[in-house]
């Protein structure tokens, strides 16, 4: 599992808050890009989404359905991501 991420920092970054994940496995290699929608979580928050992304990506990789969330949402979604 490989992971790169530049998200929220104090004072604000001029660029795309985003991630990258990469699993190589014998099947092959999964990959995931991301891009967070800036301003709208705390750093701490960021964090939370890319690792459930990355957690859903190693699964993936791994043959495994990550859980969904109560509601039928994706994984990687936070509930303070409803407005």
């Amino acid at each position: 599992l490989g992971c790169t991420a530049a998200l929220r920092s104090e004072p604000m970054r001029r660029g795309e808050h985003r991630c990258y994940i990469a699993v190589r496995s014998a099947a092959g290699v999964h990959c995931l890009a991301l891009t967070l929608a800036k301003g709208a979580r705390s750093r701490e928050a960021e964090d939370a989404v890319v690792a459930r992304a990355a957690l859903a990506t190693l699964a993936r990789a791994c043959g495994v359905d990550p859980p969904p969330l109560p509601g039928g949402g994706p994984f990687w979604k936070l509930a303070s991501d409803d407005p």
